[in-house]
Order: C-alpha cells, then structure tokens, then sequence
C-alpha cells in the first residue's frame, strides 16, 4: 500500500487496517513509486480508468498540464509518468494479489479486503458462520516515512 505521511486520508486507512488487525506493508510514495507492473495491475482492478490512478489535485499533476493532455497519451506515457514520480499517484494506492483500491472508503474497504478474506477463510475451513479475526491484507502500503518501510 503505498501512502504518503502528511495525507489525512492515509492516516485515516492506516488507524482502519490497525483496527482490523490486517497486516500489511507501508511504503513512502514519493520515494517509492508504484511500479509499472503494480500501475498496471491497478489500471485492470479500477477498470481501465487511467485518471483514477492520478492524484489530480496535486501540483505536479497541474504543473504538467495531465487534465488536459493525459487523454490524448499513449497508455505507457501515463503509466511511465506515475512510476517516476510519486506526487503524481492517487493516494492512497493499496494492491494486493487479487484486488486493488485506490483512495479510502471505510465500507469499500470492509467489503474488498475483510469480508472478502473472510468468506475465503470460510470456505477453506468449511465454516459458515461469520466472525471478525485479523487477516493479512498484503498489499503494499506506501507512506512518506513516518511508518518506515513497513509492519
């Protein structure tokens, strides 16, 4: 998951998954982008949608006139933009084996990486009863340093 220190919303994920007790790695944005790989991955997860992989309120995203150009580019231009530069991610960006999410939404959340986890924990197990444990969420979490390079 990658996040960036001074971002509210980070902060706000970060308390929700140590609330759940899902583990997961935190990894600074701006140091460490997204890779092209992982924007790719997310790109499918989020449905082809390239704008929503862009933090599009951010300054470098301005700067470089992307609100008006980034229709016109080539799939890789984008792609290549995020991975070099991480002010320009939408955050925060959580990717994990089978899923991906950009921004934070308590409900989407819940629903993408603790009920889905559960359900498959179920099904394994054979159980069918519903209860809250702590799971792995997996992703890679990025922030700007103030978690370090992970839990």
């Amino acid at each position: 998951m990658y996040t960036y220190k001074d971002c509210s919303t980070c902060k706000k994920a970060l308390a929700f998954l140590d609330e759940h007790g899902v583990a997961y790695k935190n990894i600074p944005i701006r140091d460490t982008p997204p890779s092209k790989r992982e924007l790719k991955r997310m790109l499918d997860h989020l449905g082809g949608s390239m704008k929503r992989l862009f933090n599009t309120t951010g300054g470098d995203y301005r700067a470089l006139n992307l609100k008006e150009t980034l229709g016109e580019m080539p799939d890789e231009e984008p792609l290549a933009l995020l991975a070099s530069n991480g002010n320009l991610a939408r955050r925060l960006f959580a990717i994990g084996p089978a899923s991906g999410i950009t921004g934070f939404n308590p409900e989407q959340w819940r629903e993408k990486f603790i009920k889905v986890r559960l359900a498959m924990l179920f099904f394994i197990w054979g159980l069918s009863a519903s209860i809250e444990a702590p799971l792995c969420l997996t992703p890679v979490l990025y922030c700007d340093g103030d978690r370090g390079t992970g839990r």
